[in-house]
C-alpha cells in the first residue's frame, strides 16, 4: 500500500485542527448548559482523533485522546456531570491536542509530558493508569471461516472484480480502506451514513454491492443505523422480486451484500451485540491491516465458491 506520507501527515494535522475547534465550541455550549448533543459531538471528535492517531503510529497522541474520551463517556451515560473545573480541564486537554499534533509534524517522534494531566482524567473516570484503546488484529466475529488450504495465509485470494461501498466520514482511514480493497473490484466511497444509504439503495435494483464497509462514529447516521436500513431495503426488493418472479430457486441470501463495521474497539462485547442487531456480518477493528483485509475477503471468495 503507497501512500504519500506527507499528503497524510498534513491531512492529518488539518483535520485534528477542525476537530479540535468543533471540540472547543461544543465544550462552549456544555458550558452554559448540558448540551446532550453537545456531549456527544465532543466525544465524537475525541473518538476520531484518537482512532486516526493510533492509525498512523502516532502512539502517545492516541492514548492521550483516549484518556480524554473515556472522561466524555462517563459524562454521556450520566456517571459524572460537566461542572466548570471539569470543562476547564477538557479545554486544557484539547490545547495539549493541538499542540502535540504541530510537534509531531515536525518530529514524528517527539514525546511530550502529559502524564499530569493523564492522571488527572483517570482520577475522575477511575481508570489505571496503564489502561489503553483495545485493538485487534483480525475481525471479531466471523460469518466464515477462511480457508487456507490452497495458498498462504494472510495472501491475498485470487478472485476479485467485486463491487464494494466504502463508507467514513474522514479521509485518512476511508483512502487507507480503498488502496486496502483496491486489489479486489471497484471501490465507491461515501462520506456518511446518509451518502452511503443513497449509493446503496441507488444500485440495488440493478448492480448490487457485494460488500459494504462501515465506520461506526459517523455524523448524520451512524454505521449501526447505516446498516439496519440497508437490511431493510434488501427486504424490500427481495419482496418485490418475488412478486414478479414467483418463487425464488435460491432465496435472498446471495443477493445480500456481506456488511463489515469498522471502529477503534473499546468494548468488544458491545460491538458484537450491535453487529448482530443491526444486521452486519462481522467488524474490522480500526487501524485495519492488510491481513486482516486479505483473511476478510479469501474467506468471502471461499463463501461464494461452495
Amino acid at each position: 500500500m503507497e501512500f504519500d506520507s506527507q499528503e497524510i501527515k498534513e491531512s492529518f494535522a488539518l483535520e485534528v485542527a477542525e476537530h479540535i475547534q468543533r471540540a472547543n465550541e461544543c465544550l462552549m455550549l456544555m458550558e452554559k448548559s448540558d448540551d446532550e448533543e453537545a456531549i456527544n459531538g465532543l466525544f465524537r471528535m475525541l473518538h476520531t482523533i484518537k482512532g486516526n492517531a493510533l492509525m498512523l503510529g502516532y502512539d502517545q497522541l492516541g492514548k492521550f485522546a483516549h484518556s480524554a474520551e473515556s472522561l466524555v463517556a462517563k459524562l454521556r451515560n450520566k456517571q459524572i456531570t460537566a461542572d466548570k473545573s471539569l470543562i476547564d480541564l477538557l479545554f486544557k486537554v484539547l490545547d495539549t491536542l493541538e499542540s502535540m499534533t504541530c510537534l509531531l509534524m515536525d518530529n514524528p517522534h517527539q514525546l511530550v509530558d502529559v502524564e499530569d494531566l493523564i492522571d488527572q482524567l483517570n482520577a475522575i473516570t477511575g481508570a489505571n493508569a496503564a489502561t489503553q484503546p483495545t485493538q485487534a488484529p483480525t475481525p471479531g466475529i466471523t460469518i466464515f471461516a477462511a480457508d487456507t488450504s490452497d495458498g498462504n495465509p494472510g495472501q491475498p485470494p485470487r478472485r476479485g472484480g467485486w463491487s464494494i461501498l466504502v463508507v467514513d466520514d474522514e479521509y485518512i482511514p476511508r483512502r487507507q480502506l480503498v488502496e486496502l480493497l483496491r486489489p479486489f473490484g471497484s471501490c465507491d466511497i461515501a462520506a456518511d451514513g446518509q451518502e452511503a444509504l443513497a449509493a446503496f439503495s441507488g444500485n440495488l435494483e440493478t448492480q448490487p454491492y457485494d460488500l459494504v464497509f462501515l465506520d461506526v462514529m459517523m455524523p448524520k447516521l451512524d454505521g449501526f443505523e447505516a446498516a439496519k436500513r440497508m437490511r431493510s431495503l434488501e427486504v424490500e426488493v427481495g419482496i418485490r422480486r418475488l412478486r414478479a418472479e414467483g418463487a425464488c430457486r435460491d432465496g435472498f441470501s446471495k443477493r445480500d451484500a456481506v456488511i463489515v463495521v469498522t471502529s477503534v474497539l473499546d468494548d468488544p462485547e458491545q460491538y458484537i451485540k450491535a453487529c448482530y442487531q443491526c444486521g452486519a456480518d462481522t467488524y474490522l477493528v480500526k487501524p485495519v491491516s492488510a491481513e486482516a483485509i486479505n483473511g476478510l475477503m479469501t474467506s468471502y471468495a471461499s463463501l461464494l465458491a461452495r
